[in-house]
C-alpha cells in the first residue's frame, strides 16, 4: 500500500483561530496528503529534526518573526536548502507586520519579495509557471481571493497574476521585470520557498497548496549542502536579536501579543454579531459592532469594509468618508473603499474629489458594475448651477496616498502616565526611578515616536530638524529599537509634504521665515478619525439632526475686552501659580501647523489668563508658572531659550 506524502503545518501562536478558519479545508488536503499539525515548540523541533523529514512544511502564522522561535527559522532555512518545501500561508498574510515579512524574505530566504497591498481580486494562473502543475485538475485557471499580495516577484515565480489591463509591473535592480502576486514559489538552494496570501481559505487556494506540496521532485531525499553557517547568519538578521536590551523587547512583545490575541478574538466575535445584525437589516446596530471591533483590534480592512458597507446603508456620508479614507491609507487601491468614498463625497458635494475616486475605481476594475453611471451622475451635478461644489484642502492629497502601516496602541502603564504634560527626560533616556509616582509625562505625545522599549524617540531628530543634542533633548535620539521601515524612512513622502508646505508658504507669505513642523509629517493617528468618535450609529434621529444648519461660531473676544468685562462685573482676582503653563517642549519647535493635534502642548490663547497677577508671575518666569519653571530647570530644560 502506497503511503501518502507527509506535510506538516506549523501554527505555534494562533492555532485556535487557524483551526476555526481553515479546519474544514484540512480534510481536503488529507485526501492526498498525510497532514500533521505542530502547535508547540517541542513538536516543531521534533518534526524538523526527524530522520524522515516531511515532504513539505506549511507555516500557518507569524511565529517565525518572533525572536523566541529563532532556531525554528534557522531549521526551516536549512530544510529548504537541503531540498524541502516551505510555504508561508494561512494567517501569515493577515497577522505578520509588513516590515517583519520583508525582513524574513530578504534576509532569511534571500528573495527580494516585499509585502504589498491587501485586497480582493480575481487572479488568473500564470501560464509560464514550471515549478508546479498547471493542470486544471490540480490548479484552478482563475479564482477570486482576498489576499495580501507581494511585489518584486519574477514572472517565473509568480503563480497567479491580475488581468493584464491592471497588472502591476516594476523594474528590478538588474533591469528585469518584476510583478505583484498573491502567490509566489521560488527555488532556494535545492528546495523551494513559497507564499500564499489568501486569508479566506478559498477552494483554489487549497488546490494551490496541494500542488505546491506535490511539486515535481518534492519526494527526493534531502541533501546535506554546505554554507549552513552563512545562511544562518543571514537568517539571524531577519529576526532582531543582536540589540543590547533585546530581552526587554521580547518580554514586552510577549505581553503585547497576549493582549493582542485577546483583543483579536473579541473583535472577531463582534464582527460575527455584526454580520448577523447586517443580515437582519439592522444597519445601525451592525455598524456599532463593526466600529467597536475596529476600535478594539485596530483599523483592519476586514472591519472597515463591513463598517463602510453598513454606513452606506445608513447614508451617513461624513463617517463613511472618514472610514473609507482610513482604509485607503493602509491600502490605496482597495476598489470598494474607493467606490464608497466616491459616493460619500458626491453626497457631500465634493464633486471633484468624488470623480477622482470613481475614475480610479474604473482604472483598477474596468468591469465594475455601476461606476460609469456614478461618474456621469457626478459630472451632471458639477454642471448644475443650483449646487455649489465644496472644496476640502486635503482632497487632493487623499486621492492616492502612500501606504501607511497600522499603528498599534501602547497598552503599558507608562502609556497613560501623563503627569504634568512635560516629558520626563530620565524616562526617555536611562530610566525613571520614580515610576508611576513621577510628576512628569511618560506617555507618548505628538512630538515623539514610541519604540519597542516604550521610550519616546524625538520626532524632530528622526526627520533631521532637532536643535538639541542627545543629552539636552527630553526625548531619546536612538533609533535602535524602532522598526527599520517606519514612515520617517519614506523620504519621497516627506519631500512631497515639504514641497507642498513651501508652495503654500509662497502663496500666503508672512514676515517670519517658516518651515513645516515635524508633527505635520507624522501620519495622524486613526484614533482621531471621525469614524472612531463615540457616536451611536444606531440613533434614528441622526439624519434629521444632520440636515439642520450648523449655528454660527461665537465671535472671538480679545483678552483685554474680557478682562474689562470681568472688572465691570465685579469679579475678584486671586493670584495663581499653578496650572495652564505651556511647556518648553511645546514651545520649541513650533511651526506653521500650530499645535499638531496635541492637547498637552497647546499655545495659550486670549482666554487662558484670567487675572493680572498670573500675567505678572508668568512675565517674571518666561511665560511659565514658578513651579513649572523650577521643574524644567531640574530636567535640564532652559525655559528662556527660543528657537
Amino acid at each position: 500500500m502506497l503511503t501518502k506524502p507527509r506535510v506538516v503545518i506549523l501554527c505555534l501562536e494562533r492555532y485556535q483561530l487557524f483551526s476555526a478558519i481553515y479546519g474544514p479545508h484540512i480534510s481536503t488536503l488529507a485526501t492526498r496528503l498525510e497532514v500533521c499539525e505542530a502547535t508547540t515548540l517541542a513538536q516543531a523541533r521534533r518534526y524538523l529534526s526527524s530522520t524522515a523529514p516531511p515532504q513539505a512544511i506549511i507555516v500557518a502564522d507569524a511565529f517565525t518573526t518572533n525572536p523566541a522561535y529563532r532556531d525554528i527559522l534557522f531549521q526551516l532555512v536549512d530544510y529548504a536548502w537541503a531540498g524541502g518545501t516551505v510555504i508561508y500561508a494561512g494567517l501569515v498574510g493577515c497577522f505578520t507586520r509588513p516590515v517583519d515579512l520583508d525582513a524574513a524574505f530578504q534576509h532569511a530566504w534571500g528573495v527580494p519579495w516585499r509585502s504589498s497591498r491587501f485586497y480582493q481580486h480575481t487572479f488568473t494562473l500564470n501560464p509560464t509557471v514550471r515549478s508546479i502543475s498547471t493542470n486544471p485538475q490540480h490548479t484552478l485557471p482563475a479564482y477570486s481571493m482576498r489576499a495580501r499580495s507581494i511585489s518584486k516577484v519574477e514572472l517565473a515565480d509568480a503563480l497567479y497574476l491580475e488581468p493584464f489591463s491592471v497588472r502591476r509591473v516594476e523594474t528590478g535592480l538588474q533591469g528585469q521585470l518584476t510583478y505583484e502576486t498573491p502567490a509566489a514559489f521560488a527555488p532556494v538552494g535545492h528546495g523551494f520557498v513559497g507564499f500564499v496570501g489568501d486569508i479566506g481559505g478559498e477552494e483554489g487556494t487549497i488546490k494551490l497548496l496541494m500542488a505546491m506540496c506535490l511539486r515535481p521532485g518534492a519526494g527526493a531525499p534531502l541533501k546535506s549542502g554546505t554554507g549552513v553557517p552563512a545562511r544562518r547568519a543571514s537568517a539571524a538578521s531577519a529576526v532582531p536579536g543582536a540589540r543590547p536590551r533585546e530581552a526587554e523587547v521580547v518580554a514586552r512583545r510577549s505581553s503585547r501579543d497576549m493582549n493582542r490575541q485577546m483583543k483579536a478574538a473579541m473583535a472577531l466575535q463582534m464582527k460575527y454579531e455584526g454580520d448577523e445584525l447586517y443580515a437582519s437589516e439592522k444597519w445601525g446596530e451592525a455598524a456599532n459592532k463593526y466600529r467597536n471591533a475596529a476600535l478594539l483590534a485596530g483599523p483592519k480592512s476586514a472591519y472597515l469594509d463591513d463598517l463602510s458597507a453598513a454606513l452606506l446603508k445608513l447614508q451617513r456620508w461624513d463617517i463613511l468618508e472618514s472610514t473609507a479614507s482610513r482604509a485607503l491609507l493602509h491600502d490605496p487601491d482597495q476598489v470598494e473603499s474607493l467606490y464608497r468614498r466616491g459616493i460619500a463625497r458626491k453626497e457631500m458635494r465634493r464633486f471633484s474629489a468624488a470623480e477622482a475616486d470613481l475614475q480610479r475605481v474604473l482604472f483598477l476594475n474596468p468591469l465594475h458594475e455601476s461606476v460609469r453611471q456614478e461618474i456621469e451622475s457626478v459630472r451632471s451635478l458639477k454642471l448644475d448651477e443650483d449646487l455649489e461644489e465644496v472644496y476640502w484642502p486635503m482632497d487632493r492629497l487623499l486621492i492616492h496616498e502612500d501606504i501607511v502601516e497600522v499603528d498599534e496602541d501602547s497598552d503599558s502603564e507608562d502609556s497613560i502616565h501623563t503627569g504634568s504634560g512635560v516629558p520626563c527626560k530620565f524616562y526617555n533616556h536611562g530610566g525613571c526611578l520614580h515610576s508611576h509616582r513621577c510628576s512628569f509625562m511618560h506617555a507618548p505625545d505628538a512630538r515623539s515616536v514610541r519604540d519597542d522599549l516604550g521610550r519616546n524617540v524625538c520626532l524632530y531628530w528622526l526627520v533631521g530638524q532637532c536643535h538639541y543634542t542627545e543629552g539636552i533633548c527630553v526625548y531619546t535620539h536612538e533609533a535602535t529599537y524602532l522598526p527599520p521601515s517606519g514612515w520617517w524612512t519614506n523620504t519621497e513622502r516627506l519631500e512631497r509634504l515639504r514641497k507642498a508646505f513651501d508652495e503654500a508658504a509662497r502663496q500666503f507669505p508672512i514676515d517670519v521665515s517658516e518651515s513645516i513642523a515635524a508633527e505635520a509629517l507624522k501620519p495622524r493617528s486613526w484614533r482621531q478619525d471621525l469614524w472612531a468618535a463615540p457616536v451611536d450609529l444606531a440613533d434614528e434621529h441622526y439624519r434629521e439632526a444632520q440636515q439642520e444648519p450648523l449655528p454660527d461660531p461665537p465671535r472671538p473676544i480679545s483678552r483685554e475686552t474680557r478682562i474689562k468685562k470681568d472688572f465691570r462685573a465685579g469679579k475678584s482676582y486671586k493670584s495663581s501659580s499653578t496650572g495652564g503653563a505651556r511647556s518648553s517642549a511645546g514651545r520649541r519647535h513650533q511651526g506653521r501647523s500650530g499645535t499638531a493635534g496635541s492637547s498637552r502642548y497647546r499655545y495659550r490663547d486670549d482666554y487662558d489668563y484670567d487675572d493680572f497677577s498670573e500675567m505678572e508671575d508668568r512675565f517674571m518666569y518666561c511665560g511659565f508658572s514658578k513651579d513649572d519653571f523650577d521643574e524644567m530647570l531640574c530636567q535640564g530644560i532652559k525655559p528662556w531659550d527660543e528657537i
